[in-house]
């Protein structure tokens, strides 16, 4: 059976391995969350209070709920989920401008861990296909609500993706 969930730490994992494994990437680490905009805000509120100096960032985030269909009724080892949003995040310089954005943080840091994403996710083995739907960009997104305290600088990927259990 096909847990999308599941799937996506698989995904995350792999991606963490591509992107500590690429040079050309400045970055100790990559996270991975998952649920829905407030729960994935109270985990980060929490690392918060727990250590004010533990990196949360970069990281991605599985966005909940979504919907899964599966491809036959009988079999819930070959689904497809529309729309599939996954955020990648970075914490944003509280001072900056636009231009400083994307010369610091979404083309050297965001770009190059999507591109490790489609990567990720063309080498796993439970994908049958998928499909960039779009990618948005929000530069100092949460300047209206911000996210646990944190302002980010985000893509925004939907994808569609066919899962297939290999049996």
């Amino acid at each position: 059976m096909i847990v999308v969930r599941d799937e996506y730490y698989k995904i995350a994992t792999n991606l963490k391995t591509r992107v500590l494994a690429n040079n050309a990437i400045v970055t100790d680490n990559l996270f991975a969350y998952d649920g829905n905009r407030k729960e994935v805000e109270a985990v980060i509120y929490s690392k918060d209070k727990e250590d004010l100096n533990f990196n949360k960032y970069p990281c991605t985030i599985l966005e909940m709920p979504y919907t899964v269909i599966p491809n036959d009724w009988n079999r819930l080892n070959d689904v497809k989920v529309d729309g599939l949003r996954i955020l990648i995040v970075a914490q944003a310089q509280q001072m900056g401008r636009n231009e400083e954005r994307y010369d610091n943080v979404i083309k050297p840091l965001l770009y190059p861990i999507l591109e490790e994403l489609l990567n990720a996710l063309r080498n796993q083995k439970n994908i049958q296909s998928f499909k960039v739907v779009s990618v948005t960009e929000h530069p100092y997104w949460g300047t209206e609500q911000k996210i646990a305290n944190d302002i980010w600088e985000t893509l925004d990927v939907r994808l569609d993706i066919n899962f297939r259990e290999n049996c």
